[in-house]
């Protein structure tokens, strides 16, 4: 008995059964599965860098062409910072014995010492003139334009009326110039022919200080400066007659230009003359090269 699906099979069915010849199966084959391949991702090297060093390059440099300067040429100085330009005569160290004073500008215009004139060692040295017979003379003789400078003090005291600083004139012809004491107080600088001016107590002088003087006529201008300082200005003429006799410290010629008179009593410690007017920077100069020494 052949059962199929709970349901007995009949005769036939089962002889259909029984003759039935089951087929031979070719089993479908499995198919072959190709993976799916894995992404294997290109890979970039990035390279090392080969270092470069960092080169620092000094750069060529064209320079700027340096602009010609017109330069104003500081007046030449002597050893001790005095203005040499021009110097005509310098006293500048007191003779300690002897009757002559040595020109270091080297122009040979040695001064005399007249008279019984006394040396003084105080403040590096001086000459004193204290009595009417002493003074000092200089071959030289004023130019149109001059500076005379001169360090020194006076006697508390003067001998007379006229007592004179410095001279180079002629009374009698108004030539050359002077410089005097009018009073106890009073210095008269006259260029002659030129013009006139004087330092007083309200300008500082002191005469009986030591006292660094400058007196400059150029183009009918005169100045006069006190320890540096411009103190006087006189617009006077372009006109100057020069004096044809010795420069004296100390005295002044008598009016025919002879011989000597008006002695002042002073203690003279350096002098100096130029044949030229100095400027305010050179009065400046060399009033800086000595005031040290004087206490100014």
């Amino acid at each position: 008995m052949l059962v199929y699906n709970n349901r007995i099979l009949t005769y036939n069915e089962r002889i259909a059964v029984t003759n039935y010849v089951m087929p031979t199966l070719t089993p479908t084959p499995t198919p072959t599965v190709t993976p799916t391949p894995t992404f294997t991702p290109t890979v970039t090297l990035t390279p090392t860098p080969t270092f470069t060093p960092t080169v620092t390059i000094t750069p060529t440099i064209t320079p700027t062409a340096t602009p010609t300067v017109t330069v104003t040429p500081t007046p030449t100085a002597t050893s001790g910072g005095l203005v040499a330009t021009g110097l005509a005569v310098n006293l500048a160290t007191a003779p300690a014995s002897g009757t002559s004073w040595t020109d270091t500008s080297g122009n040979g215009r040695n001064a005399t010492l007249n008279g019984s004139t006394a040396y003084t060692s105080e403040l590096g040295g001086g000459i004193i003139t204290d009595t009417t017979s002493e003074y000092i003379s200089v071959p030289y003789n004023l130019t149109a334009n001059y500076s005379v400078e001169l360090v020194a003090k006076m006697a508390s005291t003067q001998s007379q009326y006229w007592a004179t600083l410095w001279g180079n004139e002629v009374w009698n012809t108004s030539s050359g110039a002077l410089a005097y004491f009018s009073s106890a107080n009073y210095l008269t600088f006259d260029s002659k022919r030129a013009g006139t001016t004087t330092l007083t107590n309200a300008d500082g002088l002191v005469m009986t200080n030591v006292n660094h003087y400058t007196f400059t006529f150029s183009s009918g201008v005169l100045k006069v400066y006190l320890n540096g300082v411009l103190k006087k200005t006189v617009n006077g003429t372009n006109s100057f007659l020069a004096a044809s006799n010795n420069f004296y410290f100390g005295a002044r010629h008598p009016n025919a230009g002879t011989g000597y008179t008006d002695v002042a009593r002073i203690t003279l410690y350096q002098a100096r003359i130029y044949s030229g007017a100095l400027s305010q920077s050179e009065v400046t100069q060399n009033f800086n090269a000595i005031k040290t020494t004087y206490g100014l």
